[in-house]
């Protein structure tokens, strides 16, 4: 597999200013072309669909931590409906 092209996946924090992409970065760790989350590299072709590549752009997350993150909420959302 070969690491990410700027072609191949939408820009993390993209829409945030200068100024607010440098804060992320410093205060994340951010590193382009890595996870924000666990710093893995990023590969176009480790996402499941067109979905999950635009969720990298917005929170800049690889493939593995969006499906904890976003499997943990629907696992707690389930639970919670079935404790009412």
């Amino acid at each position: 597999m070969s690491a990410m092209s700027d072609l191949d996946l939408p820009v993390p924090f993209a829409n945030k200013s200068p100024e607010m992409r440098k804060f992320i970065e410093n205060v994340t760790g951010y590193i382009p072309g890595h996870c924000a989350t666990c710093k893995a590299l990023i590969n176009n072709e480790d996402f499941h669909d067109d979905l999950s590549r635009r969720e990298y752009g917005i929170s800049g997350m690889c493939q593995k931590c969006q499906d904890i993150v976003f499997n943990a909420s629907e696992d707690d959302e389930e639970s919670y409906e079935q404790d009412e």
